[in-house]
């Protein structure tokens, strides 16, 4: 699943955003917004949706492996995992928007860094509680709402592998604790942006500790709907009615996801086709470079009188390229040499998703 959300992200942006923002036109994105985007009140084209999914997919993993690991080796591992691959996305952004300034290209959309420093916070995410900005790569955002989930869950960590229904509780009074302050002090209220999204984190790990058979189905939906409502409070705040508005509620993105992931989480799948698994391996990679790299090309495309349709596919395919060799040279590595290298935390015994039946 990873994977699919990584291209319900890449796709928009490298054809519904380009166009938006140089008034350019593609039949194949009419038809997606007429027929998919529109009927379904897609957010983003879909990108939204997307981005769920992700931070679904990221509750119910780190569930599963937060529990086997100290909490030492979950941090490191977890920087290893984020930020390799957020530098190198950093440095390719910035030799694009190079490219594209001494060949007099059309800018590279989702970079607004003017200096090193700029590309030097994004690529450590310090531009956002410094700068409170995106800077050099605007989708990061979502990395930074990983990044407080994962601080949530370091702080977590004992009761979670002592008391898991308790810490999800827990977990969940953390977020409101980071929420409620919002309209009383401006660093709270900028964070409302990402703490609203740790709600679904909380949801995929309801669902891995129903997989897992360690909390009923009932309860799991209890947890979801007082998410959600958590989810709806922060938006609130944030933007009153925001939550709701239309014609893309983020509502209705939110529980097209749930129900996606839920669908997928208790069908009996036997074997992933290879495909899947390969964008799945990619998929981080793939979310980080599509942008400096996808957009270069397009602009490239566009400089040259080439159609859309090609540009996009050239687009595409170099994201995908690129995207394996990060993952392949960079990603993977790094994170086998810390696995090698880290001592081992004291696991607490859990069924797996596989001996609950889930693949």
């Amino acid at each position: 699943m990873r994977g699919i959300a990584s291209l319900m992200v890449v796709f928009p942006h490298l054809s519904g955003l380009w166009i938006y923002t140089y008034n350019g036109h593609w039949r194949p994105w009419e038809y997606h917004v007429a027929l998919i985007q529109t009927p379904l009140h897609l957010k983003d084209g879909g990108g939204h949706l997307g981005v769920v999914l992700f931070f679904l997919i990221s509750g119910f993993i780190i569930s599963h492996v937060a529990v086997k690991e100290s909490r030492t080796e979950f941090l490191v591992k977890r920087v290893v995992r984020i930020f390799p691959p957020l530098m190198l996305a950093c440095a390719l952004m910035a030799g694009a928007s190079a490219v594209a300034t001494s060949l007099d290209l059309l800018p590279i959309i989702g970079n607004t860094a003017t200096s090193v420093r700029d590309y030097l916070l994004s690529g450590t995410l310090l531009n956002y509680p410094i700068d409170r900005a995106p800077r050099a790569l605007s989708l990061a955002w979502s990395l930074y709402a990983e990044i407080l989930f994962y601080g949530l869950v370091a702080l977590a960590l004992p009761l979670m592998k002592s008391r898991p229904v308790a810490s999800t509780v827990v977990l969940m009074l953390a977020v409101l604790g980071m929420i409620l302050p919002a309209k009383a002090d401006s660093l709270f209220f900028f964070h409302l942006h990402f703490t609203a999204y740790i709600p679904l984190f909380l949801i995929g790990r309801a669902f891995y500790l129903e997989r897992t058979g360690q909390l009923a189905p009932y309860h799991a939906g209890m947890i979801t709907v007082a998410n959600l409502l958590i989810m709806f409070l922060a938006h609130d705040l944030r933007v009153p009615g925001s939550f709701f508005h239309g014609p893309a509620e983020l509502v209705v993105n939110d529980l097209i996801g749930i129900l996606v992931f839920y669908g997928v989480m208790i069908w009996p799948i036997s074997r992933v086709p290879m495909i899947f698994k390969f964008f799945a391996d990619i998929s981080y990679s793939l979310y980080l470079v599509h942008l400096p790299v996808g957009m270069l090309i397009l602009n490239l495309a566009h400089a040259h009188g080439v159609p859309f349709g090609l540009g996009f596919a050239g687009a595409v395919s170099a994201s995908v390229g690129t995207a394996y060799l990060s993952h392949r040279f960079l990603e993977a590595p790094s994170q086998r040499l810390v696995r090698r290298w880290l001592p081992k935390g004291r696991a607490r015994t859990v069924p797996t998703p596989e001996s609950a039946g889930t693949s």
